[in-house]
């Protein structure tokens, strides 16, 4: 009998014994079975954050602005490009509410409440541009998730300032075209009878006297008036065609400031100059860069009655920038676009030509001008000039 229990129970323990191999063996391959699915989810999370940062790398390497919210209207994603069109910092944007970043009629929430998608365009204001507006595209769009949930929206920010003012350019081009067409048309039908009539006024003043005469020299007055006129109106349909040279752009400078130099002295301006010791040299028509520069001198003159301060800088980077900046009376808003159209002027007197002549001559260069204007605050000009220009003659 006590054979038989020591034999159950050696037979019992070696069961036992056994049931703890398989276990210990299901264990180790369950250990095996885990550390592998470890490694393949450690494997899975690299490749994932590996292709995310990959992501982060192309939105944040592209010319587009980039802004992602959860479906809270928290910011998730704002790229470089988004930084820099809005002039925010992506780093602070990230994790705040989508109001506080872009404002309460950000699109963005829109398109949260609606979930629908929406291109358009708009005009942002960047406080590192010093609050110009800039011409944006901007498309909204909302995000799904597998099973079509809504779990957050898109915006895309596409800068089109240079495509805008290109359009602007074509646009003012025809206008100015057709414009030169009709002026040259217009100035020949007005040419032929005016030699005429100034052909007999001549006559009339030596031949009369006394107040008759005195009547005689106020039409051959008003008709020289006419005739400047009539060629103004004729410079809108001549090509201007610069001659180029190598000059130094700070001697063509005080070549002007000398001319100017006792209307700017006479009218209490303070004249500052803001120029580098060494030279600044490029290709340019020198004659027609002074009528520009001049004719800059002479409106910020007269923006100016009371006297003021004209700062007038020169730099070069990539281009030669030159600044005209004045403490006068301002532009208003309303008319910064119109500024550099023919016949515009907020004077009671000139012709409206100026500007007109000074874009139309530094679009001849492939330079540009831009017009910073604030009213009661002053207006500057700034000129941006290649130092070779593409085809130039030299």
């Amino acid at each position: 009998m006590v054979k038989e229990d020591i034999s159950l129970l050696r037979e019992a323990f070696d069961s036992f014994n056994r049931a703890v191999d398989r276990l210990s063996s299901s264990y180790s391959e369950l250990e095996r079975k885990v550390a592998q699915l470890k490694e393949e989810l450690a494997r899975e999370n690299a490749e994932k954050e590996k292709l995310r940062g990959y992501l982060e790398s192309i939105l944040n390497s592209i010319d587009l602005g980039v802004i992602a919210v959860n479906v809270e209207g928290r910011v998730i994603f704002f790229n470089r490009a988004a930084g820099e069109i809005l002039g925010l910092d992506p780093q602070k944007a990230v994790g705040r509410s989508c109001s506080s970043v872009l404002g309460l009629d950000s699109p963005l929430e829109e398109t949260l409440r609606n979930t629908r998608r929406r291109t358009f365009d708009d005009e942002l204001i960047n406080p590192e541009e010093n609050g110009e507006p800039i011409k944006v595209e901007i498309t909204t769009s909302p995000m799904w998730d597998e099973h079509g949930k809504v779990i957050g929206a898109v915006e895309v920010i596409k800068d089109i300032s240079e495509r805008k003012m290109l359009e602007e350019q074509i646009r003012r081009s025809e206008t100015l075209s057709a414009l030169g067409e009709m002026a040259a048309q217009v100035v020949h039908e007005i040419r032929n009878p005016l030699g005429a009539i100034q052909l007999y006024v001549g006559i009339l003043q030596r031949e009369l006297s006394g107040d008759q005469k005195k009547l005689a020299d106020d039409i051959a007055s008003g008709l020289r008036s006419i005739e400047i006129i009539t060629s103004n109106l004729l410079a809108l349909a001549r090509p201007i065609k610069p001659s180029f040279r190598e000059v130094d752009i700070l001697a063509l400078l005080e070549e002007v400031i000398t001319f100017a130099i006792y209307a700017i002295e006479e009218n209490g301006i303070k004249l500052i100059r803001d120029y580098p010791e060494c030279g600044l040299i490029c290709h340019v028509d020198p004659e027609q860069i002074k009528q520009v520069a001049l004719n800059l001198i002479l409106n910020a003159i007269q923006a100016m009655p009371e006297g003021g301060v004209l700062r007038i800088s020169a730099s070069k980077g990539d281009r030669i920038k030159l600044e005209f900046e004045d403490t006068g009376v301002g532009i208003p808003q309303e008319h910064l676009d119109k500024i550099f159209n023919p016949f515009f002027s907020t004077k009671s007197t000139g012709t409206g030509l100026g500007l007109y002549t000074v874009d139309k001559i530094l679009r001849a260069h492939g330079a540009s001008i831009r017009v910073k204007s604030q009213v009661g605050v002053g207006t500057c000009f700034l000129i941006e000039i290649p130092e070779v220009i593409k085809g130039e003659q030299r």
